[in-house]
């Protein structure tokens, strides 16, 4: 319909000789496996998104979402996923999500560094709020709410809260 307007998508990500990938040149295998990843970890990824535009209600609202699936990883940490809505009122704009992402679901060097530091095995939210001032600049903050399993010498289960504020210019 006119009110209605549905978008979908798929991707594929082979990663082949991966493990020849050797970062500022040192022998480190499976540089991309970082940040959370098991190490040696192999990545052929499956992803399907979406998102679906309602324009006839007094505010419009969109729905989208993620899901992806490392059909290589080494463990049942394989999956990941997210779910957001949006929406814009009166010249602000709001847009939350939740996600998790497993540990080996995605590429670990690749991963959104704002949320929970860049590290898989975490799950949390995103809310983003922002206000156009005209048509080619907005304010804005966005808060990340991200519980981590991640853990190294300094840093175990952890709870990661970031706060960004944002200046958008638009050319």
């Amino acid at each position: 319909t006119d009110n209605l307007k549905l978008t979908l998508g798929g991707s594929v990500y082979g990663y082949d000789n991966d493990n020849d990938i050797t970062p500022g040149g040192t022998t480190i295998p499976t540089a991309l496996a970082i940040n959370g990843n098991s190490p040696g970890e192999q990545f052929k990824l499956y992803e399907g998104f979406g998102q679906l535009d309602i324009a006839g209600l007094p505010l419009p609202l969109s729905i989208y979402g993620q899901y992806v699936n490392n059909d290589d990883a080494s463990n049942d940490q394989d999956t990941a996923w997210l779910a957001g809505v949006k929406t814009k009122i009166y010249g602000f704009a709001v847009d939350y999500n939740y996600r998790d992402v497993q540990r080996n679901a995605v590429v670990g060097a690749f991963t959104d560094s704002d949320f929970a530091n860049g590290f898989t095995g975490s799950r949390g939210s995103k809310l983003k709020v922002s206000y156009e001032l005209d048509k080619n600049f907005a304010l804005g903050a966005t808060y990340f709410m991200a519980d981590s399993d991640y853990t190294n010498a300094t840093l175990k289960d952890s709870d990661i809260n970031t706060l960004q504020l944002d200046a958008e210019a638009k050319f």
